[in-house]
């Protein structure tokens, strides 16, 4: 879990750091273009990126349902790593681009591996997790032979 959450935190801040420096150094022509367009879009900008922080750091601290949250939150990040290259790429901007790729990339690879959690403990014949962070601390409680 430590990769998923620390994708999340890592992109959840560089996100926010992406849009304060954006708006800082006036590059957003939409905001006197499109105010409506671009204020809904940074909305979801910012849900996201606080989804991802809060997802993240709950996953770290190996808080009850984090991974749930945490599933949310790429599903919104893989969203917009699909659909912000194309803005970027009508500007011939492919750095941007190439980030919106390896975001992708990295988003898929954390889903995969909390989607990969359960099957994992599934494998261990423990019957329950519990504890802190994500090296939980595991109750030897096996299952008996037969006991479904």
């Amino acid at each position: 879990m430590r990769f998923a959450a620390w994708t999340a935190l890592v992109i959840g801040v560089l996100m926010l750091a992406q849009w304060g420096f954006f708006i800082a150094a006036g590059a957003v022509p939409e905001f006197e273009t499109e105010p409506y367009a671009i204020a809904f879009h940074l909305v979801a900008e910012v849900a996201t990126a606080m989804a991802l922080i809060v997802s993240g750091a709950r996953l770290l601290r190996g808080r009850r349902h984090a991974d749930r949250l945490a599933v949310l939150a790429f599903g919104m990040l893989l969203y917009t790593a699909v659909n912000s290259p194309g803005y970027f790429a009508q500007q011939g901007a492919w750095l941007l681009v190439a980030m919106f790729a390896l975001v992708l990339a990295l988003s898929l690879a954390a889903v995969v591996r909390l989607f990969a959690l359960p099957e994992a403990y599934a494998r261990t014949g423990v019957d329950r997790v519990e504890g802190r962070g994500c090296v939980p601390e595991v109750r030897v409680a096996r299952r008996r032979p037969g006991a479904g």
